[in-house]
């Protein structure tokens, strides 16, 4: 073999590589039964929604016209029981809605209060955003999914948003959500190839399975939680966080907003139990908004799936101990509760 050929099959590999960054880039998954297939970040409530994460919000905000929202990461949809919180509040519970999106944190709900809710005419009287402190006191996505989510929900201009987050060039972003749906796509046709070669099953069978086994409702691990980063160095002192412009963000519309801390399970080593720098507790309360710390609130270990989230007993009478505050919340807005 010649020199000159020995020198060009060495870097041949490298050749290759703007071929296959041309081809994420163009690659579109197909769609499925009308659906879009893939969908970056398309969970919302524990289901894959059957269009666009935006799209998704915005129907079921028009759909429902809340006078309450509860917002949030996952905690939103297994720790809180909405027909609770309306039967303590003294409303239908079609008036209460619930926006669960995993691995959210503060950047995403005021993105999501901002441009989904408040820009589109919707005026709820109470929001009650329901996850760590944690997440509260984030504001950087910290993982590529994540990031991918809240770039979604941006528009041009975020003045606000733009102090807190690292707004990329939109190709990048693009790049970035080409990759990540190519990738779910390569290991979804995988799965259901291998499940339909062994159990004869079709792409529906097996994404209906999917759903109902990994349902985020349903699902119990005691791995290591997304919620908690266990780095305070990535948390923002509260005065410098999100915190205060939600506050003013609802302001602004006449909401009321209630911050509600989660509490974990009892088994949850010290070190995980949603650790922030000392005093930062008392820096949250701001002016007629509430700061619900419930994170040493008293709850055994059977009404929790695993750590941070819990079953559906558990959350029936967390949610019965939160309605006190939030009565007193709705009573301040005039309503009877």
């Amino acid at each position: 073999m010649s020199l000159q050929f020995r020198s060009l099959w060495s870097v041949a590999p490298l050749l290759l590589i703007p071929v296959v960054l041309g081809l994420v880039w163009s690659f579109e998954p197909p769609a499925r039964d009308g659906a879009v297939e893939v969908e970056v970040g398309t969970v919302v409530n524990g289901e894959r929604a059957e269009s666009t994460l935006v799209a998704e919000i915005e129907r079921r905000l028009d759909e429902s016209e809340p006078s309450v929202l509860v917002l949030g990461n996952s905690y939103a949809l297994t720790n809180v029981v909405p027909e609770r919180i309306a039967r303590g509040l003294g409303i239908r519970v079609e008036e209460v809605l619930v926006l669960a999106v995993p691995n959210t944190v503060s950047s995403h709900w005021y993105a999501i209060l901002k441009n989904r809710v408040y820009a589109r005419g919707h005026r709820p009287d109470l929001v009650l955003i329901v996850g760590s402190m944690q997440s509260m006191l984030l504001a950087e996505p910290y993982s590529e999914a994540s990031y991918v989510k809240l770039m979604e929900q941006l528009e041009d201009s975020e003045p606000v948003l733009e102090r807190y987050i690292d707004r990329q060039d939109q190709r990048l972003t693009d790049w970035r959500v080409h990759r990540v749906g190519t990738r779910d796509w390569l290991l979804r046709s995988v799965r259901d190839t291998a499940l339909a070669g062994v159990f004869g099953l079709s792409a529906r069978d097996t994404e209906a399975s999917m759903h109902r086994t990994f349902h985020l409702s349903r699902v119990a691990t005691d791995g290591r939680a997304a919620d908690f980063l266990l780095d305070e160095d990535l948390l923002l002192d509260p005065e410098h966080s999100l915190v205060p412009e939600l506050c003013k963000l609802a302001d602004g519309y006449g909401s009321k907003l209630v911050l509600l801390r989660s509490p974990v399970a009892p088994r949850t080593p010290s070190a995980r139990r949603d650790p922030v720098p000392e005093g930062f507790e008392q820096r949250m309360e701001r002016d007629g908004h509430l700061f619900l710390d419930m994170i040493g609130y008293n709850m055994r270990g059977s009404m929790f799936k695993n750590l941070t989230h819990m079953t559906r007993k558990g959350a029936k009478r967390f949610t019965t101990s939160v309605n006190v505050a939030l009565q007193e919340v709705w009573e301040d807005l005039g309503y009877e509760a």
